[in-house]
């Protein structure tokens, strides 16, 4: 079996307190890590062997090491799409259910939030965004993507603008949060976040002298 590689193509990441958040610009897609997937993903270099990567989950999460916590997390990874190099993890005789990882993991001490989970939202493309149904994701994901074309336009502008790198960062960490939050079904606290993304990419045009959205 080769070592695992995850996909990093055209994914915009975001390291919040307890997970990370994936935007698949690719597929229209946001993933919401636990702290052990996450890491997991992290890892999948293609370099690094399974029992290597199940080192730095203990090493760093003080998990058992234990190649079944590895392969349910890639598991989680491959139904994502997240992995370069898909692994039929249900094939391999190791492999064990998430009730048992959820067993060792509790006789080893550890919080039952290390479990690997992710969490996956299709966010609608910008075509999608017209639709009168659309809300405040798809309104985030479209203005992300007309924002990107007016800084791959002004590319020297915005490199040189510590302002609107600042203002971008901001907007995509709120937009991030507001997809988790969207996922977590808080949509008071989904909508807080996108207006503040917005605000923020306004910011980053401002900065540039470019008309507002």
């Amino acid at each position: 079996m080769n070592n695992p590689r995850a996909i990093r193509d055209n994914i915009f990441t975001e390291s919040l307190a307890n997970e990370t958040i994936l935007y698949d610009k690719a597929n229209h897609r946001a993933h919401s890590l636990n702290k052990t997937v996450a890491m997991v993903w992290e890892a999948a270099d293609g370099d690094k062997s399974i029992d290597e990567i199940a080192g730095i989950l203990h090493d760093r999460l003080g998990i058992p090491k234990d190649r079944s916590v590895v392969l349910l997390a890639l598991e989680e990874l491959e139904t994502a799409g997240l992995i370069e190099a898909p692994i039929d993890v249900n094939r391999i005789a190791e492999h064990t259910s998430r009730r048992e990882v959820i067993r060792k993991l509790g006789l080893a001490g550890a919080s039952a939030a290390l479990v690997p989970f992710v969490v996956s939202v299709v966010a609608p493309t910008p075509a999608m965004a017209s639709s009168p149904a659309a809300g405040n994701p798809q309104q985030y994901v479209s203005e992300l993507q007309l924002i990107e074309a007016d800084i791959a336009k002004n590319a020297n502008a915005y490199a040189n603008n510590a302002t609107a790198q600042k203002d971008l960062n901001a907007a995509i960490a709120a937009g991030n949060q507001g997809l988790v939050d969207q996922i977590l079904g808080n949509k008071a606290g989904a909508q807080a976040q996108f207006t503040a993304a917005a605000t923020d990419f306004n910011g980053v045009l401002a900065a540039l002298g470019l008309p507002p959205l």
